[in-house]
């Protein structure tokens, strides 16, 4: 491997695991409004969102050790290998979407706004005093 190929691995490594943390906050935070979860799995959504990005860290330090020993680069698939932990936790969220706790019930309750709506229009159609102004009063 070259350097310049060590250095592209690293960048992507750093921007892949940007995404991955992303999408590991939104999505167990989505898993969250609004939900009670036991223990265990709160401390699993919580320490993903480090497992997971961490992952490209531990990656990026095993290829530059490998580049430092001279070692021959095995494949480009280990620049993959976060996605098979981002593919786990992915997994671990379905299950606790599907088998976790439901949302509260007054979450559950559709809010009916066709009243708010009337009254607001009734309220914008006033007639609203005139400003008068300078070419008015000629």
């Amino acid at each position: 491997m070259t350097l310049w190929a060590l250095l592209g691995g690293l960048l992507g490594q750093g921007m892949l695991g940007y995404f991955l943390f992303m999408v590991v906050v939104f999505w167990s935070c989505g898993l969250g409004n609004g939900r009670g979860f036991p223990v265990w799995q709160a401390w699993l959504l919580n320490i993903s969102m480090l497992v997971v990005p961490g992952s490209c860290a531990g990656v990026a330090m095993w290829l530059v050790l490998r580049y430092a020993r001279g070692l021959p680069v095995l494949a480009w698939w280990q620049h993959a290998l976060p996605l098979g932990f981002l593919g786990v936790y992915m997994l671990f969220a379905h299950y606790v979407a599907r088998h976790g706790p439901r949302p509260r019930r007054w979450q559950r309750q559709r809010i009916s706004l066709a009243g708010h709506f009337d009254s607001l229009c009734a309220a914008t159609s006033l007639q609203y005093p005139r400003h008068s102004s300078a070419t008015d009063r000629a």
